[in-house]
């Protein structure tokens, strides 16, 4: 690739990539005060859709673009049309979510990301080379993807199986496709056979979300999965402040499998927000950022993830009020850190 070329491909990524993050958390903060007030209701918006609106920004925008952004660092060509045609269809798609949730449109539009997401991962294992984690993106995504017809169509039918249906399908891609892309922005070497991590990936992937259906085997996978992260780890030669940031991953993947305690929808939710928005986005989006803002952005999710978890415990009276207290301030700061993320054009470290 012309190295002008990539450079507007990357940086058209990049903008994207931010653009999704800032609708990610407006939608993450609406979502909340409308569970406190109820203000968005009153006008026609139905709080499971803000919901699928806010996860969808966050997948099919924000994750999404930074793995593209390290396939096209590994070599990868994406033409710059490609791009703004799947922008498109994931802000459309985003958008859709919002109004109707799912419906004929969302469902079209999922069914065209899932088809771009298949492409790149075809388009990788055709060019790759030396192993890498991405090499995972393939096989996590065929076997994810195949989930998002049933969520469809479940959802008017089972709506509470289908909500579960999703949080595997989420789990599943985000164990299998962002955090194998975000180790391969960290340049971690993988020195794990993708027929030993992709299924214990996803077998913790049913596991943390089933937890009441799921067989002790699956459970046992779990646990190997998350020994298995540990390893890798704590044998690469990531930073402190890395190694930390993802050993959150293995203690999470171990008490979401063990503890009931932690096994109830807020917990999950709240575990998601913190992975996703900590080592994930740390490795795709390092700032060169102020270290005082850097912590602010550290303590602004412990608190929210907190009070996503235990509201009650920030305001016994009103739970919810912490929640979309605690999510304004993060989205404040997360969004200054995002405007030092765009003065970079490439990845780093945690």
């Amino acid at each position: 690739m012309d190295s002008n070329v990539y450079h507007r491909a990357i940086r058209d990524l990049l903008l994207a990539a931010c653009g999704f993050f800032a609708l990610a958390l407006l939608l993450g903060v609406a979502m909340r005060w409308d569970i406190l007030d109820g203000a968005l209701a009153q006008h026609g918006f139905e709080l499971a859709n803000l919901r699928h609106a806010h996860s969808h920004a966050g997948y099919y925008g924000v994750l999404t673009l930074a793995w593209w952004i390290i396939e096209l660092s590994a070599g990868l060509l994406l033409s710059r049309r490609f791009i703004a045609i799947y922008a498109g269809c994931a802000l459309s798609a985003t958008i859709a979510f919002a109004f109707v949730g799912y419906r004929p449109p969302t469902i079209a539009l999922s069914t065209i990301v899932a088809g771009a997401w298949l492409f790149v991962g075809v388009r990788h294992w055709r060019s790759r080379g030396l192993p890498a984690w991405l090499d995972a993106a393939p096989f996590g995504l065929f076997v994810s993807v195949l989930l998002v017809p049933v969520i469809a169509v479940m959802a008017k039918r089972d709506f509470a199986f289908s909500r579960e249906l999703a949080h595997v399908f989420i789990t599943a891609v985000l164990l299998n496709v962002f955090v194998p892309a975000a180790w391969q922005a960290q340049r971690l070497a993988r020195r794990v056979p993708l027929v030993a991590y992709v299924p214990l990936a996803l077998a913790a992937s049913v596991r943390i979300v089933f937890t009441t259906r799921a067989t002790p085997l699956t459970a046992a996978a779990a646990i190997a999965f998350a020994a298995l992260v540990a390893w890798v780890v704590m044998t690469e030669p990531l930073s402190l402040r890395a190694k930390l940031a993802w050993s959150l991953l293995p203690i999470a993947v171990a008490a979401g499998s063990l503890m009931p305690a932690v096994q109830t929808y807020a917990w999950r939710i709240g575990g998601l927000h913190l992975l996703i928005l900590g080592p994930v986005l740390g490795a795709f989006f390092g700032a060169r950022v102020p270290r005082v803002l850097r912590s602010a952005y550290v303590i602004a999710l412990g608190a929210m993830v907190a009070s996503i978890v235990m509201p009650e415990r920030f305001s016994p009276e009103r739970p919810p009020l912490a929640t979309a207290l605690a999510s304004s301030v993060f989205a404040a700061i997360a969004l200054l850190v995002a405007a030092f993320s765009m003065r970079r054009d490439r990845p780093a470290d945690v």
